[in-house]
């Protein structure tokens, strides 16, 4: 077993640093050219005279083979692996002065094996749990001390110990709850300052062990101050009781700060000394080409992968910027919109007045709806008959002249019959694919479409109304005179067949007999008329004395008794 400060001379000679076995397959060189693979040995005779006594199992069927084989990564480990004994010496990277800077990792092992002339001393303190474990430790011994001793006495020596404690401390403070976990601080923080007494007790326990470690690290002062290495194990609330207090000894940016670079456990003095051993003690291993491979391979899958180039998005579309109205547009655009609202609503005085007033600014009633209103018919009659609103069409018709063979827009997205959809049977009929539909074909009700059909009779020189505009008839107010006529004389009709009816229904009424008297019924009558027998009276005797005094009561009582047994024997001497 080595110690890291104390390495014989002859191993140091020895040593190189290991590359990385498939350094040159994973990231080549660009001024040197990579180095050709070792060629996989293989099995031959045991006549074959191409070997590599140093590689066991190398065997090389080839003079080319063999060469190659010298100059590969795994020759030359097994040959300095051979001068050292066969021996791959490991060491901690935080003992270096520099633990990230690889390149002077094996100059600063030789450099730790010089003596100073104060010694090398370490500051080791752990804390966790209300624990806490704290040592002033000497790894490598003063200058001269082995020739001072060997000139003083003639005797041999004793050897020295590699490490020495030089002070050490350990306490215990109350600052957990059992099976609980965590600091009472951490809990107040969370779930706020609890009250119980064992709270209290716990806090003061974290404030004792919080003063008694700064005294300490006070009483050990100039031992710190001369240490080489400061080593802390301490959670993310624990590390505050070392640094970043008034007069800390230690500060945050020391560079002599480590963290112990394997697991520990608890802050005890034989912990301590464990953790001691472990980070001084030089690890010896040896590996084969495969694992170190293995391990190379591992340690660069390990590394962060750079970061992919971000994509360019596409630009995006540039958005048409919003022409800028003039006020006369902006006032038109406020006409038009108070226009189709009245029309959609229905409200035909407040358009009638508006129409009168505004009229001429529009041109025509006939004028098309402008695109920015988002409107998908093209006049205000076309609106008005979608909406359904009768006494407006009617108005727009006949005073407006509202032309009613102006074709209806058709969108992209919008069905042929679109509008038109109805539960009349008179409803317009589907509008075949590619035609035109007009007005009346959004007419959703058979008011609507009369409105349409009277004009047309009254006005049949306005408009093409059976052509453009797709009314399928007149109608005039003699047809309609002769339709009222015929739907009277049907419910006449109907209102005599029900008369008939009811009449006949009476007249078998009377035809058929009365129905005989059921059991029941019949003696359901003597049942109660003796039942009133028995009772001294009618049902309705109660009622008769209602209002008497008592002695009233009382006679009248007695006359009913008095009937009811002479109706009794009555009744016994007829059997």
């Amino acid at each position: 077993m080595y110690h890291v400060y104390s390495l014989p001379s002859e191993l140091l000679a020895t040593l190189s640093p290991r590359n990385l076995v498939t350094a040159s397959e994973h990231q080549p060189s660009k001024s040197v050219p990579p180095k050709p693979p070792s060629p996989e040995p293989t099995v031959t005779p045991s006549t074959s005279s191409r070997t590599c006594n140093i590689c066991p199992g190398a065997l090389f069927s080839a003079l080319e083979d063999q060469r190659a084989h010298f100059r590969s990564d795994w020759h030359r480990y097994n040959v300095k692996t051979r001068l050292t004994g066969g021996k791959l010496i490991g060491v901690y990277k935080a003992l270096y002065s520099d633990p990230k800077d690889s390149s002077v990792y094996l100059d600063g092992l030789r450099e730790m094996q010089h003596k100073s002339e104060e010694g090398r001393n370490w500051a080791m303190f752990m804390v966790a749990g209300g624990h806490f474990a704290g040592a002033i430790v000497r790894v490598s011994g003063l200058r001269g001390e082995e020739g001072e001793s060997q000139t003083k006495k003639k005797k041999p020596p004793k050897p020295q110990p590699d490490t020495e404690v030089l002070r050490h401390k350990t306490f215990h403070r109350y600052t957990t709850r059992r099976k609980q976990g965590g600091s009472q601080s951490l809990n107040d923080n969370a779930k706020g300052n609890a009250k119980s007494a064992g709270a209290l007790l716990r806090r003061y326990g974290e404030q004792s062990l919080r003063d008694d470690i700064r005294n300490l690290l006070t009483e050990w002062s100039e031992d710190i101050d001369s240490c080489e290495r400061i080593w802390i194990r301490a959670s993310g609330s624990n590390r505050k009781i070392f640094m970043g207090y008034d007069g800390a000894l230690i500060t945050k940016g020391d560079e002599r700060l480590r963290t112990f670079p394997f697991p520990t456990r608890r802050p005890t003095q034989s912990e301590l000394a464990r953790c001691l051993l472990e980070l001084t003690r030089v690890k010896i291993t040896h590996f084969t080409e495969e694992e170190l491979r293995e391990q190379d391979e591992a340690y660069l899958q390990s590394l962060p992968k750079p970061k992919p180039a971000p994509t360019v998005p596409a630009p995006e579309p540039e958005k048409p910027k919003p022409v800028k109205l003039s006020k006369e547009e902006e006032i038109l655009r406020e006409k038009w919109s108070r226009l189709l609202e009245m029309v959609t609503k229905g409200r035909l005085e407040p358009l009638k007045i508006f129409w009168e007033r505004e009229g001429p600014s529009f041109g025509s009633i006939d004028s098309r709806i402008p695109e920015w209103s988002g409107e998908r018919r093209a006049t205000i009659l076309q609106v008005a008959v979608q909406a359904g609103h009768e006494d407006l069409i009617s108005w727009l018709l006949e005073e407006a002249h509202a032309d009613p063979t102006i074709p209806v827009p058709r969108r992209y997205d919008e069905p042929d019959n679109a509008g038109n959809l109805s539960d009349g049977s008179d409803s317009p009929k589907t509008v075949p694919a590619g035609t035109w539909r007009a007005a009346y074909d959004l007419a959703r009700t058979k008011g609507v479409r009369d409105i349409f059909r009277r004009c047309a009779a009254t006005h049949p020189d306005w408009w093409d109304w059976l052509g453009a505009g797709r009314v399928p008839s007149i109608l005039s107010q003699h047809m309609e005179e002769v339709q009222e006529g015929k739907r009277k004389e049907r419910r006449k009709g109907l209102k005599d067949k029900i008369r008939e009816r009811e009449a006949k229904e009476r007249e078998k009424e009377k035809e058929q007999p009365p129905p005989p008297p059921t059991r029941e019924a019949s003696q359901s009558v003597p049942q109660s008329d003796s039942m009133t027998r028995r009772l001294g009276g009618t049902s309705g005797a109660n009622e008769g004395v209602a209002g008497l005094t008592a002695e009233m009561r009382a006679k009248v009582e007695r006359e009913r008794r008095a009937r009811a047994a002479e109706a009794r024997m009555k009744g016994l001497n007829s059997r």
